[in-house]
């Protein structure tokens, strides 16, 4: 089982309730496309270190959600859908100005918790 953590944006722009309320771990930028078709891109930009998780990330799998240093807003579980856990859709590409488009399916469970 792998484990992994997920921003949900920064202190003034933070799309944590997007994710609870679709159900989805969502993950940017996404303009040039799905990471299958161009995972090369993604790399000589320099964004593949935030979406290369989607490549080893399987059914079960873990997520924490927080906010800054010191909040954890969510845990959650990922989950297939249709087959796969990568998804890629048009659907997020303007979430409070974030650009998106790729994510996964997660039963997330709120929590607040505050790290000293």
């Amino acid at each position: 089982m792998n484990y992994f953590q997920l921003m949900s944006g920064d202190t003034s722009r933070d799309f944590a309730n997007v994710m609870f309320d679709f159900g989805v771990a969502i993950v940017g930028p996404g303009g040039a496309g799905s990471i299958i078709d161009n995972e090369e891109y993604y790399r000589v930009k320099g964004e593949w270190h935030k979406l290369s998780w989607f490549k080893i990330a399987e059914p079960g799998d873990r997520i924490v959600l927080h906010s800054g240093q010191s909040i954890v807003q969510g845990v959650g579980e990922i989950v297939e859908k249709d087959g796969s856990v990568y998804q890629y859709s048009s659907f997020f590409e303007d979430v409070d100005g974030w650009d998106l488009q790729h994510f996964c399916n997660v039963n997330w469970k709120k929590i607040e918790l505050k790290l000293q």
